[in-house]
């Protein structure tokens, strides 16, 4: 049987928040973890804005039954904003051993949450001193290092890569040209480390950025140009889902953004100073760079002008 939903509440009503996508050390449900102390992170949603958390409850068990009352460890509600790598600090943990967990929180008006869906992770050997066996392997000439005979490299022209790299960021670029029949297209793109993508000459087309390490403030800057007239992108941050969505008509601009529980946004409408914007309880901080700025919290918040 799943954790009780159960919970007291403050005025007779549940803090309006989901916790979703529950993670153990970045992964969900991870099998054979090494880590004596795992980090757990619950990133939520809420159509309440400025939401924040002001407390939570973590609580383990040997089994999803056990956790209404956990056989190994209860944190007890815990004062703190924090969501992401919260460590665990229950007893010692056995070897190879299945544990399932659950989290609740609080908001600021001392509501509660429901308890988040039970979820799991697995220990592993926790150390290399537990291992009795013996590396299955291939033969060396399945596990050597491929040949470059008749390979070359992509590179810039100066410098040369095998011996001597030059000392600076290199890019490397792909260009795609659509056909003028494509009116919708959607971009699915990963890098070994970093990547910046442009339309028709134009970058940070959707917009969204980390404004502080953790994603605890995003930068939400779209930049209309290049022909275009309408785009979204969602983020998935460690703190939840940022997602953007512009469109262009007439000489007016409309923007609609949705931010994460425990997470701040600055807004960066194009906006002379005297243009009136019409928002949905944004604060104003400045004009800058043809731009006026506002702050806004968690939930889903619009623009037009």
């Amino acid at each position: 049987m799943p954790v009780s939903p159960t919970t007291t509440q403050a005025g007779g009503r549940a803090a309006p928040v989901e916790i979703t996508s529950s993670t153990v050390e970045y992964a969900r449900q991870p099998l054979g973890l090494d880590e004596p102390r795992p980090r757990f992170s619950w990133p939520m949603a809420s159509d309440e804005p400025g939401l924040r958390q002001s407390a939570y409850q973590l609580r383990v068990a040997t089994s999803a039954s056990d956790l209404a009352r956990p056989d190994v460890w209860d944190s007890g509600r815990a004062a703190s904003e924090e969501s992401v790598l919260v460590p665990y600090e229950g007893p010692e943990l056995r070897l190879r051993t299945r544990y399932f967990w659950t989290v609740r929180v609080w908001d600021g008006q001392g509501r509660v949450s429901r308890w988040s869906e039970p979820d799991w992770w697995e220990t592993g050997l926790m150390g290399a001193g537990q291992w009795a066996a013996r590396w299955i392997s291939a033969p060396a000439e399945l596990t050597d290092a491929p040949s470059f005979e008749g390979g070359h490299w992509i590179w810039f022209p100066e410098g040369d890569p095998a011996s001597s790299a030059p000392a600076a960021t290199r890019w490397f670029r792909r260009t795609a040209d659509l056909p003028p029949a494509v009116v919708s297209a959607t971009m699915v793109i990963t890098a070994d480390n970093a990547y910046s993508v442009s339309v028709n000459g134009y970058a940070h087309i959707a917009g969204i950025a980390p404004g502080r390490p953790g994603y605890r403030e995003v930068v939400v800057r779209p930049r209309p140009g290049g022909g275009i007239d309408e785009a979204r992108a969602t983020l998935s941050s460690v703190r939840g889902p940022v997602s953007t969505r512009w469109r262009r008509r007439g000489g007016h601009f409309e923007l609609t953004c949705s931010v994460p529980v425990n997470t701040t946004a600055q807004v960066w409408i194009p906006a002379s100073a005297t243009d009136r914007v019409e928002h949905t309880g944004a604060a104003l901080l400045r004009h800058e760079d043809g731009c006026q700025v506002f702050r806004v919290g968690s939930g889903t918040h619009r623009f037009a002008v």
